[in-house]
């Protein structure tokens, strides 16, 4: 399978992730896995920052940037913690059923 170059507007989306969590994530990670936890306050920081369900479509409050950029966070939000890329892919997940196949409550 060949893979497609990314834009230059998903590298620089790429290297903003990048720098974001490793500077709020990566010094924690060893606390927080010693300790049992992911902490709320660094995923609540990447949500204000863009960098949560940035594939949900406009019209529901998203960026409607795509299942791409979905991918590019994931893995550079694994890349600074494997523990909290999971968390993250999991409501990536769940939003994109809710997207998919919810009431329009629920979307």
């Amino acid at each position: 399978m060949q893979r497609l170059p990314f834009t230059d507007e998903q590298n620089m989306f790429r290297e903003s992730a990048r720098e974001f969590f490793k500077r709020e994530i990566g010094p924690h990670r060893e606390h927080w896995r010693e300790a049992g936890i992911v902490d709320r306050e660094a995923f609540l920081k990447a949500g204000e920052a863009g960098l949560l369900c940035m594939w949900v479509p406009e019209e529901y409050g998203g960026l409607g940037l795509g299942k791409r950029a979905m991918c590019i966070v994931t893995e550079e939000l694994s890349r600074a913690w494997i523990a909290a890329g999971s968390l993250g892919t999991r409501s990536e997940i769940a939003g994109d059923l809710i997207a998919s196949g919810g009431t329009p409550e629920q979307k």
